[in-house]
């Protein structure tokens, strides 16, 4: 269960306010219903707890707006975003993993896309050197020039959560075909 919870001394700044309404908003969505919530003296903090599911991987802003009888008074909004579910063999579900030589010596790289994942590395070897990253995608495809009759190999890690997966490299190795140029 995706949730939040907040807690606040409601006592300490805003003695006169007795009430608080708190809402969860999404992101480009309509906000839920607010849930009112009253100032109990016996405890240290206010405490709101979402009773809903949050969606994983999604931003969303917590809204709590003091109730004062005579002042309309300035809601608190705090942005905060739900984790990914915990992965396990990110490497894994990356396959399956497909790179192929296309049109005009371009090499189309292809993965499994990975719920929630921030980004992706790609990397390349060519021939027996050493592996280097090409490029950052928010795609589970990426495009690389290639040179004629050099053998590549590739690999792929993604980031989730700001925790880096191990790199997947591609099963075949890819070595595009000659340039035949014709002279009349």
């Amino acid at each position: 269960l995706n949730s939040v919870v907040a807690k606040w001394n409601g006592f300490a700044k805003l003695s006169c306010v007795s009430e608080y309404i708190v809402s969860i908003c999404k992101k480009g969505e309509e906000c839920e219903q607010g849930q009112q919530i009253e100032r109990d003296d016996s405890l240290q903090f206010m405490e709101f707890k979402s009773d809903n599911n949050l969606e994983e991987c999604s931003d969303y802003t917590l809204n709590i707006k003091p109730v004062h009888n005579e002042i309309d008074m300035k809601e608190k909004v705090i942005q905060f975003r739900t984790r990914s579910p915990p992965i396990d063999n990110v490497a894994k579900l990356l396959i399956t993993v497909n790179a192929e030589a296309g049109h005009e010596e371009i090499i189309n790289l292809r993965w499994n896309t990975i719920q929630c994942a921030n980004h992706y590395e790609v990397f390349q070897k060519i021939d027996d050197g050493e592996w280097e990253r090409i490029g950052t995608t928010n795609d589970n495809f990426f495009k690389q020039k290639g040179v004629p009759c050099t053998e590549y190999k590739f690999g792929v890690k993604t980031t989730i959560d700001d925790q880096e997966s191990e790199m997947v490299m591609f099963d075949h190795i890819i070595t595009l075909p000659s340039t035949i140029i014709h002279s009349e």
